[in-house]
């Protein structure tokens, strides 16, 4: 399901899909089309609801019926933008992280908490929560677990940067690379796949 949202959520960048909508688009049968009023940058799937953001940071969570917007991310340490990043993802039990201006931001309920993030260096290339509940951050040449309250910084596949992220556990992880590489992490570590060609 998340692949159909994020094809969903492209339309909406292009601005097209607000001019689809006015026409009667024809879904098949149990599709219905929710407009969150935003430029959709992510989408999450979590178990009971769905979280959105935009580039400059504005969350909404979705629970099928409603959208509800999240307080504005507060400016961390000096810096004047609020949240802009790119990835958010939301976990089973509902936890709801996203990166914002280099740092990695956790809603609690009331406000976003900030997470530690030990030796991490570079921008977040995207998050997954796993099915065993793990946080994962992926980064040039370096991957993310959140452990407690601190995202722990580990090796990646490759020092090359890698475009996207998912799998069942840290010991079933997969990750694909720019180009024609598709990364697997096991209890034996990380081995490169090329893809098949087209």
């Amino acid at each position: 399901m998340r692949w159909v949202l994020r094809c969903l959520a492209v339309l909406s960048l292009s601005g097209s899909l607000s001019s689809w909508a006015q026409d009667g688009p024809n879904f098949p049968e149990g599709w219905t089309l929710h407009v969150s009023g935003m430029q959709i940058e992510d989408v999450s799937c979590g178990s009971e609801r769905i979280a959105i953001r935009s580039r400059d940071g504005t969350v909404q969570l979705f629970d099928g019926e409603e959208f509800e917007t999240l307080p504005p991310v507060v400016p961390s340490t000096g810096r004047n933008r609020l949240g802009y990043g790119n990835f958010i993802a939301v976990g089973k039990d509902g936890t709801v992280v996203m990166d914002a201006n280099g740092f990695l931001k956790r809603w609690n309920g009331k406000y976003w908490d900030t997470t530690k993030m030990s030796d991490w260096a570079g921008s977040i290339l995207d998050l997954e929560f796993l099915d065993s509940g793990q946080l994962v951050a992926l980064g040039s040449g370096r991957i993310g677990l959140l452990e407690d309250d601190t995202l722990t910084s580990y090796a990646g596949a490759t020092w090359l940067d890698m475009g996207a992220l998912g799998g069942g556990s840290i010991v079933d992880l997969w990750s694909v690379g720019y180009g024609e590489w598709i990364f697997h992490h096991t209890v034996e570590g990380w081995n490169r796949i090329q893809a098949p060609a087209q």
